[in-house]
């Protein structure tokens, strides 16, 4: 179990099933370090609970600079996975946590961003994640288009 997690609010019911469970569509809203598990007196009936204490960056900003750098660099992987209109990942909150809900970076990476302090090294340890995925995601285009050429490259 992590120490950090998010609390979320479902933004929309996208689905419900024949068996009762749903697909829904949620977005995190505050980030929590958990301060004390409670177990359940009835584990068949009760789910695990937990004291949490809520925490925001000690350092709010970044770099202007490195923020482009960083769009710059999403465009490009968008642009790569034949997305049409890269654009800025829409919505409320730091890029870098915009940037790692549209992108699915792994969950360690995820949780690294999650429990960081700060949205420089937020920012940082995405430009060291996307500078290194995108010599793969060009890599693979390649060998997509040799693909539809019948293996001529064009």
């Amino acid at each position: 179990m992590r120490e950090c997690g998010t609390a979320a609010r479902v933004v929309e019911l996208i689905e419900e099933l024949d068996d009762g469970s749903m697909n829904v569509l949620v977005q995190g809203d505050r980030r929590f370090r958990i301060v004390e598990v409670r177990e359940p007196a009835d584990p068949e009936a009760e789910y695990l609970s937990a004291e949490v204490e809520y925490f925001r960056d000690a350092e709010p900003d970044a770099s202007p600079k490195l923020g482009e750098a960083i769009l710059d660099l999403f465009r490009a992987m968008l642009s790569l996975m034949d997305v049409e209109v890269p654009e800025e990942p829409p919505g409320e909150g730091p890029l870098s946590f915009r940037i790692a809900a549209a992108v699915d970076f792994g969950a360690q990476i995820k949780q690294e961003l999650l429990e960081s302090l700060s949205e420089e090294q937020r920012l940082e340890t995405l430009l060291t994640v996307m500078t290194t995925l995108l010599p793969r995601l060009e890599l693979r285009k390649d060998r997509e288009e040799a693909i539809r050429g019948n293996g001529k490259g064009y």
